[in-house]
C-alpha cells in the first residue's frame, strides 16, 4: 500500500497554522475525491462515512485517496439501510431525518461539507446532536419545506420536528476565502 503521511483532517489542521490551501491544490484534491466517489457510485457502493479523517493525502505529491471502508455497503434498491451512519458534521439531511432508502448521493453532501472545510479550514456544520445539526444546516440553507422533507424521507414523522422559519442565507454571506 502506498504511504500517505496525513489524513485530510490533519492536513487542514496544518493549513490553519500556516495559511490557506492554494486554489490549484483545492481543485486537484476535490477532483480526486469526487472521481473516487463517482467510481464507488458506479459500482453501487456507498462509503457512508466520508469525513476528512477518512481521506488520505500527500501534500507533496498532491495525491488523495479515500480510506476506511468499515461502514461501506453495496446499496440494494429494496433493502433498507441504517440511517444512523456517517459522522454528524458530514451527515446528509436525509440521514438525519431517518431515511433508510438513500442512495450513494448521500456522499455528495459529505463531500460538499469536506470541500467547504478545505476552503474555510473549519467544518461548515458543527453540533452536538442531530437536532442541533439540522438547525446549523437551516441557518445556512433555510427551513426545508414539507415537500423537501418528504423527498428526503417519505416515512419521516414530521410532527416531531418544529423548525423556525428561516430564509436561506445568500452565498455572499457565507465566508469562502480562497487564495
Amino acid at each position: 500500500m502506498d504511504y500517505y503521511p496525513f489524513n485530510l483532517y490533519e492536513s487542514i489542521q496544518q493549513y490553519r497554522n500556516k495559511g490557506d490551501i492554494s486554489r490549484l491544490k483545492l481543485k486537484v484534491f476535490a477532483y480526486q475525491m469526487f472521481r473516487g466517489l463517482l467510481y464507488l457510485s458506479s459500482i453501487g457502493i456507498a462509503h457512508r462515512d466520508m469525513k476528512p479523517q477518512n481521506v488520505l493525502v500527500n501534500d507533496e505529491t498532491w495525491n488523495l485517496i479515500i480510506c476506511d471502508f468499515g461502514s461501506a455497503k453495496r446499496l440494494q434498491p429494496d433493502e433498507p439501510n441504517l440511517s444512523y451512519i456517517c459522522s454528524r458534521c458530514y451527515r446528509a439531511p436525509e440521514l438525519i431525518f431517518g431515511s433508510t432508502n438513500y442512495t450513494t448521493q448521500i456522499e455528495m453532501w459529505s463531500a460538499g461539507c469536506i470541500l467547504v472545510e478545505m476552503i474555510t479550514l473549519q467544518p461548515i456544520f458543527r453540533s452536538d446532536s442531530n437536532i442541533d445539526q439540522l438547525v446549523e444546516i437551516i441557518k445556512v440553507l433555510g427551513t426545508p419545506s414539507y415537500q423537501e422533507i418528504m423527498e428526503m424521507n417519505p416515512d419521516c414523522d414530521i410532527e416531531k420536528y418544529q423548525f423556525p422559519k428561516i430564509t436561506p442565507r445568500s452565498w455572499e454571506k457565507v465566508n469562502f476565502k480562497v487564495t
